[in-house]
């Protein structure tokens, strides 16, 4: 039986690459709940599934070459491709279940279900793409229960975050990093507790193998792709704080307007407007009382 062991380094790597492109999916998921996103909404919902699937697979492969796996490995094509797109469905699906105006608990069950089983199919789908030449892979099935269960939870936890700060006007970053953060090691959390589920024996028989995939040319192609997503996720994140710097910006012009309007330019002490205003303010009830009291002194005798 051979159990798999890591490269200290490439496992960091694939946290970090899992939380920054976590946190881009949430960035752009975040649009969602804006306004002047609102005719976008479908493309942004399509944008943040599929860099949230995106995350899931990257994390994974990196994490696959973190593996120190018995010799002659290969993946096939076909099944890694396919690995991706289920995460990436699945990522979609769950977004827009739980971007909507309200998010009742059996929606948020439904969309962590929904995550965590992309999380865990694509695990297991790019699990089921490895070959290792002369060995049977196989899985502990309490563990691999134990990794589902974590994505899942992972996600609903998050989806509840998201929901739950989507009009924070404070620490939107640092929430943001919060949300990203969990939903990244849901995605980690999954990942080598599904790792440490598997383990290999010796076969005496060759399986037959696909195509060999050059362990340098997977790495390169997963940090490129996730280098594009923080590239994009910078930019969503640049847009997002100039659209917040000009809501702020329009905020203290209509507040020195509406000051304007109620003090002399000159002298900036109150005008009639503000005068009339806060004794309208003020004196409501003595306003209504000498109403009272002067319709009962006009009121006729009987």
């Amino acid at each position: 039986m051979v159990h798999v062991d890591y490269d200290s380094t490439l496992v960091i790597v694939s946290i970090l690459v899992a939380v920054v492109t976590c946190y881009a999916a949430v960035s752009m998921e975040e649009l969602v709940f804006k306004a002047a996103y609102k005719k976008f909404e479908k493309s942004i919902l399509i944008a943040s599934g599929l860099i949230l699937g995106l995350a899931i697979w990257s994390m994974h492969f990196v994490g696959m070459l973190a593996s120190h796996l018995p010799e002659g490995y290969h993946f096939d094509i076909g099944l890694t491709v396919l690995s991706y797109l289920i995460g990436a469905v699945a990522s979609i699906f769950a977004v827009w279940l739980t971007t909507r105006p309200t998010l009742p608990t059996a929606r948020l069950i439904l969309g962590a279900v929904f995550m965590g089983l992309g999380i865990s199919g694509m695990h297991y789908t790019g699990m089921m793409a490895l070959t290792v030449d002369y060995h049977q892979m196989y899985y502990d099935p309490l563990l691999v229960i134990c990794s589902i269960l974590i994505a899942i939870s992972g996600s609903g936890l998050s989806f509840f975050f998201v929901f739950k700060y989507k009009v924070a006007v404070h620490h939107r970053v640092a929430l943001k990093a919060v949300v990203a953060l969990l939903m990244a090691l849901s995605i980690v959390g999954m990942h080598y507790t599904g790792m440490a589920a598997t383990y290999f024996n010796e076969s005496l028989f060759d399986i037959a193998k696909p195509a060999q995939t050059e362990q340098s040319i997977l790495l390169f192609t997963i940090i490129f792709i996730a280098s594009l997503v923080f590239v994009a996720g910078f930019a969503v994140a640049v847009l997002e704080a100039r659209l917040e710097q000009r809501n702020q910006q329009l905020m203290l012009i209509n507040k020195e307007l509406a000051t304007q309007s109620l003090h002399d330019s000159l002298t900036k002490l109150p005008n009639r407007l503000f005068l009339t205003d806060y004794a309208e303010v003020i004196f409501p009830l003595h306003h209504l009382h000498g109403r009272v009291k002067l319709e009962v002194r006009h009121k006729p005798p009987n």
